[in-house]
């Protein structure tokens, strides 16, 4: 591909004080290929314009706060580059992430998605690779079978059928090709995987790096942990499986789905799924 590579940008989802937002900003930063970076809040606090301007990141703030999928939403809209990755406040991205994604995007111009596998990080350290882990990416290879990028829409849904194998955190999205694309604003878990599967409806290929390039946090205050606990995750899976399957089918994997998400309690341990 000849001319300019294309241009792309982190935009980091924020939501009142996290602890971990720093080391979030500083994984951006070291980033062996650097991009631009700015963090997308709607509860904006005293000394958060510090905590960006300290690490390089521009703060925009926008209102009123009306929900996680408006957040991601205004965060995919407020960026101007090619390719955008919409970070998690909460999570660490590894030096080789832009590279990676700079190479496949110069590839692959007209792709509508790039990611990459993660892992998990409990208590400050990397976490052994878990039963579900192992689970997802082995769904990831009933559509991708050893490739590195799929085009072929059966290929692409087939990733999506059994669950959700993509961290939204470690996904890049094409702006470009991608036009005016939203998340849906009336759930609380499952804007990704329903936005997932909307892309794969469409001409063009999403790519894939095997290598975790992602360290996804798990704590008791995270957003997933809080969707668990009140039964939204499972209102929304069985919403996501009945556009899959037949309605029985639906609620048999939806019923399984529930029994893993114990693995994101931080009593799971090394052998617990999450």
């Amino acid at each position: 591909m000849s001319g300019a590579p294309p241009s792309h940008a982190f935009v980091v989802l924020a939501y009142g004080r996290s602890p971990y937002l720093e080391s979030c900003l500083a994984s951006l930063a070291a980033q062996h290929v650097e991009v631009p970076r700015s963090v997308s809040t709607s509860t904006p606090y005293d000394g958060l314009d510090e905590v960006c301007a300290r690490h390089g990141a521009t703060l925009r703030v926008h209102g009123p706060n009306r929900g996680i999928g408006h957040d991601w939403n205004m965060a995919y809209a407020g960026a101007d580059t090619d390719w955008v990755t919409l970070a998690h406040q909460d999570d660490v991205y590894e030096p080789g992430y832009t590279a990676f994604v700079r190479e496949r995007a110069a590839a692959h111009p007209d792709d509508r998605m790039i990611w990459s596998t993660y892992y998990e990080i409990v208590d400050g350290r990397r976490r052994p690779t878990v039963a579900m882990l192992r689970i997802k990416r082995a769904l990831l290879e009933l559509g991708f079978l050893g490739a590195g990028r799929i085009t072929a829409r059966a290929r692409k849904r087939a990733v999506l059928r059994l669950g959700n194998p993509v961290s939204c955190p470690a996904v890049a999205l094409n702006r470009r090709v991608l036009g005016d694309f939203r998340f849906r604003d009336d759930m609380k878990t499952n804007m990704d995987w329903v936005a997932w599967l909307d892309i794969a409806e469409q001409p063009g290929g999403i790519s894939l790096s095997r290598r975790p390039l992602v360290g996804h946090r798990i704590h008791p205050d995270s957003e997933t942990s809080a969707t668990i606990a009140g039964g939204d995750r499972y209102r929304e899976d069985l919403e996501v499986f009945r556009r899959l399957w037949p309605d029985r089918v639906a609620r048999s994997l939806a019923a399984v789905y529930t029994r893993s998400y114990r693995s994101n309690s931080l009593d799971s341990g090394p052998t617990g799924v999450a």
